[in-house]
């Protein structure tokens, strides 16, 4: 916990990643059904590299599964919200 405040009191003074954590956070439950098979099967293929050659391919891959799980979060939602708004019955 104090790792999470500390963290979330240095990203106060910079706007640029307050916003992008902020943005991750929204759909924090999406990546994290997302994410795991993907770096269950990326881990077990570069798990005897060097820890920088595992820094380069795991910071773009958190990237890439971020933007698709904030992807797939979102079409799930409008359709959600179309079969709900599909589902309610109309008042006259």
């Amino acid at each position: 916990m104090l790792e999470i405040a500390g963290i979330a009191g240095m990203i106060l003074f910079f706007q640029g990643p307050a916003k992008l954590f902020g943005l991750v956070g929204a759909y924090s439950y999406g990546l994290y059904l997302i994410h795991q098979p993907y770096v269950i099967w990326l881990g077990l293929r570069i798990r005897e590299v060097p820890i920088w050659i595992f820094l380069l391919i795991c910071i773009p891959t958190l990237a890439v599964l971020s933007a698709w799980g904030m992807l797939l979060e979102k079409a799930t939602n409008a359709l959600v919200n179309k079969l709900a708004s599909l589902r309610k019955p109309t008042h006259s």
